[in-house]
């Protein structure tokens, strides 16, 4: 079983509060060329796609320490995904960016929140590592970020 610290999980955290910002700190051809490879039309929709699995581990998280770990969600991905993005077609960049920075907070809230028990419990840590790490890793825009970092 690989660690996953509350500090590994808090440094992820704080690489998504710069996410956009690097990746608008990129030259225009890299954006388009790493949105192509990534399979997403705008760094927004990729946004969009990772702070609704936010959304989606808090209730997971918090279903999980108030009942224990029950069966698995099972999930049609590309559905999810493109609701995620869907839902926030419309949405006004100012508005669109406060809320992902607010579940950004609301995840830092849920892991700062987590007793040194809980955060090893197999669901609680497989989930923050699914949605913070792994979709970091997949997202990288650069190597400054090594999940294998403990």
């Amino acid at each position: 079983m690989a660690e996953f610290t509350r500090q590994l999980f808090v440094k992820a955290l704080d690489e998504w509060r710069r996410y956009a910002e690097t990746f608008r700190g990129l030259p225009e051809q890299e954006q388009t060329a790493f949105l192509e490879a990534q399979g997403y039309a705008s760094v927004r929709e990729l946004l969009a796609h990772v702070a609704v699995w936010w959304e989606e581990a808090r209730g997971i998280i918090d279903e999980t320490l108030k009942h224990g770990e029950g069966p698995g969600r099972k999930y049609d991905f590309a559905v999810f995904n493109a609701a995620a993005i869907q839902r926030f077609q419309d949405t006004p960049e100012a508005e669109f960016m406060a809320w992902f920075e607010a579940e950004r907070q609301r995840m830092s809230g849920v892991l700062s929140g987590l007793s040194e028990s809980q955060l090893q419990v197999r669901r609680v840590r497989n989930w923050l590592n699914a949605v913070l790490l792994e979709h970091l890793k997949e997202q990288r825009l650069h190597s400054d970020f090594q999940a294998g970092d403990r």
